[in-house]
């Protein structure tokens, strides 16, 4: 109930207490069915992966105790997921494996179930004449239902994907024929969740017999039936395909009425949530309900441009992206864990424990050539502990006075901006990249414009190009020089008559990726004309000022870590070893299995010499030779060779320093961005390992307000890009931690080069 009403946290919470009780009480069965519920909720939230993970735990359970209806159902469940993901092949192998143990078992209803699913992935791969075939089979397993509202749903059901597949076929009369007698049937079953669903499919119907106005009464019908129910998720995705439909046929304010009230339950959705992680992936999958707004304000600018549309569709952007970095901000200058109970500190200090001696345990088998059980069980156990560890985290938050006192902030307004960010000498280009058509805003201290730019896939292709080009090539090279001037056309040339000195950009999607100091504008490198800062968002800059404005200065000016040892057989260690040491070599603790499965995505870079060590990076030592000599001994701390570490790097006592330079080697893992970080030294003096992975959750909880931390090192600037977040990686781990400002390297730097350029 609280789930259907949006009240996801409330739901989880509810569903943990139960858990909570389930396996005191050892109720194994009833402890499975709280797992998938909360399996779905995971599913609605966008978090596909700890969906899959608690699916999984339930599978377990259920084919333990034998249980095989419920079995039969985790694999629907999990299949959906798949399905979702669009991992089609891993969907229907889960759902031919559900199907099969029904028919083997004898259980009519979830065989037509699973055989319905199926029908459903061929429906979605196109392969439709495959779609018609399950369909019927779906409805001959569903003739022989014993209860007659079970199989008025499946013949519901079944009836409206055969609608949809002659809606594909573009066969109007016939899918509206399936259409009308799905409705009939799912009226007949009493189960307002089929009628719901039906309802889509027959607006998409009258929307193609080019019958917009019924298309409108059809998903008022179902919005009426959604306030009946109190349904807010699905409310606000009916809302959505409303205001769609009002904007295709002209009714611009309708459209924008509609689609403001889809987002103010997204909104609500979304504060509710405690988690940030989960806060990140709902509002993922509500992107496209921000960008529909700006969409429909930026048509109502074309209309009429004396308005104001164009001012409210920036503000609707700054409304759509790093909010979550937003409120982690707020959050890391309050320290939530005082005033928690001690008991809740000592059960996070236990699980970080747990998770150490696992490692250990695992780089203790690994060399003992595991099998594939024992790998699935030591993966399984990981994202347990990791998952245990969230959910604590979740509970010191949700029961610290601290954090209950924090109020959340709201994005600024573009007045705000004007006021707030800017001065004469700045100019910020914000951008927003659309199916149909992209956008720009030019905000100045008393200027604005809107500019409509090219489609996103127009933009992409150009900027996937360039990057290409610059892995490849240097930025002199034609192939470079071609794709920095296309992209510069279809990106900057709104901003050709822009005098301020200083450009502040806030990107959106692959332009995450672009240095835009490499980018042309009046046939001039942008960086040989203006001073380039890069933002998560237009918000975030207030809020950092906020914090750092009463902020004391650092007594001290500069601490440099840099040319650190990687391996045993470096020549600076002074103590024979018989055999070299790499990063792959145990002992390792938590951070080293991380380091060792970094390097496994490192094998083709630079990074790593031929024995998948890390190369050293004597370039290091020179620049930071160099910047040192700029001034007194009495500003500065250095830390070369073995005493450039990870206890070093960690200590408080860098907090004296107004600059951090970090001269190293970065990893950024795509896979899982939680294992990028900085490789300091890996070996102590005498050449034995030690930890020397400065991983990002750590950067996270490191207490460091210099006013500017340099990561010397390739690619650091990098992270995993996730919808409405921007990228998330190394840079907010430190903004985080408390530094206003980050230097960091969008791609692999010659040692030489990098020098030079520090």
């Amino acid at each position: 109930i609280l789930n259907r009403q949006g009240k996801k946290q409330e739901a989880i919470n509810t569903l943990n207490k139960s858990l909570e009780i389930r396996r005191q009480l050892n109720i194994l069965p009833d402890e499975a069915d709280t797992l998938s519920t909360l399996g779905y909720i995971y599913f609605s939230l966008g978090a596909y992966d700890s969906s899959l993970d608690t699916y999984q735990k339930a599978l377990s359970i259920f084919r333990d105790m034998g249980t095989r209806s419920e079995e039969i159902t985790a694999l629907q469940d999990m299949g959906s997921v798949y399905k979702k993901l669009k991992n089609y092949p891993e969907s229907l192998k889960l759902y031919q494996q559900a199907f099969l143990i029904a028919e083997t078992t004898g259980n009519c209803p979830e065989a037509a179930r699973s055989k319905f699913h199926i029908s459903e992935v061929y429906l979605d791969t196109d392969n439709d004449q495959q779609a018609i075939t399950s369909s019927n089979e779906t409805l001959a397993i569903a003739e022989k239902l014993e209860v007659i509202e079970t199989k008025l749903v499946m013949q519901a059901t079944v009836n409206n994907v055969l609608a949809k597949v002659k809606l594909k076929q573009k066969n109007y009369p016939e899918a509206l024929e399936y259409t009308q007698k799905a409705q009939s049937l799912a009226q007949q079953s009493q189960f307002p969740t089929v009628e719901a669903i039906v309802f889509t499919t027959l607006a998409e119907v009258y929307v193609a017999l080019k019958q917009p106005q019924k298309a409108i009464q059809t998903y008022r019908d179902q919005l009426a039936l959604y306030q009946t129910l109190s349904w807010q998720p699905e409310k606000s995705q009916t809302l959505y395909d409303l205001a769609k439909l009002e904007r295709k046929e002209g009714d611009l304010k309708a459209a924008l009425s509609s689609i403001s009230e889809a987002i103010d339950i997204v909104e609500n959705i979304r504060q509710e949530i405690v988690n940030p992680e989960l806060k990140t992936s709902f509002f993922a999958t509500k992107q496209d309900y921000y960008a529909l707004k700006i969409d429909i304000l930026m048509d109502l600018h074309q209309q009429d441009p004396t308005q104001g549309y164009n001012a409210q569709a920036f503000d609707t952007s700054e409304r759509s992206r790093a909010r979550t970095l937003l409120e982690l901000l707020n959050e890391s200058n309050a320290d939530i864990r005082q005033g928690v109970d001690p008991k809740l500190l000592d059960q996070e200090n236990a699980l970080k424990d747990k998770t150490t001696a696992l490692e250990k345990q695992w780089s203790e088998l690994i060399n003992k050539n595991p099998s594939d059980q024992q790998k699935a069980f030591f993966q399984q156990e990981r994202k347990n502990l990791l998952a245990q560890y969230q959910a604590i985290q979740d509970t010191i938050r949700a029961k610290s006075p601290k954090y209950a006192a924090l109020k959340y902030p709201q994005p600024l307004t573009l007045a705000e901006v004007q006021q707030q960010i800017l001065d004469s000498d700045t100019a910020l280009l914000q951008y927003s990249l659309g199916e149909e058509k992209s956008y720009l805003w030019v905000i100045t201290k008393d200027g604005f414009t809107s500019h409509i730019l090219p489609a996103q896939k127009e933009i992409e292709t150009v900027a996937r190009k360039l990057l290409s080009t610059l892995k490849k090539f240097s930025i002199s090279t034609t192939n470079t020089s071609e794709a920095v001037n296309q992209l510069s056309q279809l990106v900057l040339t709104p901003a050709a008559k822009l005098n301020q000195k200083r450009l502040v950009i806030v990107p959106d999607g692959v332009l995450n990726y672009i240095p835009f100091s490499v980018l042309t504008l009046n046939n001039q490198t942008l960086i040989n004309q203006y001073e380039l800062v890069n933002l998560p968002s237009s918000s975030s800059i207030a809020l950092i000022r906020q914090e750092t404005q009463n902020r004391k200065p650092a007594p001290k000016t500069l601490a440099i870590l840099a040319d650190p040892i990687f391996s045993a057989d470096d020549q600076r260690i002074k103590v024979p070893q018989k055999q070299p040491i790499s990063p792959t070599n145990p002992n390792p603790n938590l951070n080293q299995l991380a380091l060792n499965r970094v390097t496994k995505t490192l094998k083709k870079s630079r990074s790593l010499a031929d024995n998948n060590q890390f190369a050293r990076l004597p370039g290091t030592r020179q620049e930071a030779q160099a910047i040192l000599a700029l001034l007194p001994k009495t500003e500065t701390t250095a830390a070369f060779d073995d005493q450039a570490n990870l206890n070093l790097a960690i200590n408080p006592q860098l907090s004296q320093y107004r600059i951090i330079h970090l001269a190293t080697h970065g990893v950024f893992n795509g896979e899982e961005p939680t294992d990028s970080g900085i490789i300091l030294s890996l070996v102590d003096a005498k050449g034995t390992p030690i930890n020397g992975f400065l991983r990002l959750n750590e950067i996270f909880n490191l207490n460091l307000p210099a006013e500017l931390v340099v990561l010397s090192a390739c690619e650091t600037g990098l992270g995993q890009e996730i919808k409405g977040e921007g990228l998330v990686g190394l840079t907010r781990g430190f903004m985080y931690a408390g530094t206003p400002r980050v230097l960091v390297s969008l791609w692999k730097v010659d040692d030489q080069a990098t020098a030079e350029l520090m």
